[in-house]
């Protein structure tokens, strides 16, 4: 039976040992699944929130792609 599966690398490091670890696990993954990865070092966004929580703030499209992915 086949299932979804996301991967998020949350490392900022592109050659880490985490990184690695989550290539290899989605890649294999992928044989019998359908494998999601996202890396954080791929992503655009800002991370900065200027304003706090006392205003929204619009997600990017790397953000909306990740959340539409977690649901």
């Amino acid at each position: 039976m086949s299932k979804r599966i996301l991967v998020l690398s949350g490392t900022p490091k592109t050659q880490s040992f985490s990184t690695a670890l989550a290539d290899t696990y989605a890649e294999s993954a992928q044989l019998n699944h359908e494998v999601r990865l996202f890396r954080i070092t791929d992503m655009v966004f800002d991370p900065d929130l200027s304003e706090g929580y006392s205003q929204g703030q619009p997600l990017e499209p790397d953000l909306q792609d990740f959340q539409q992915a977690l649901e």
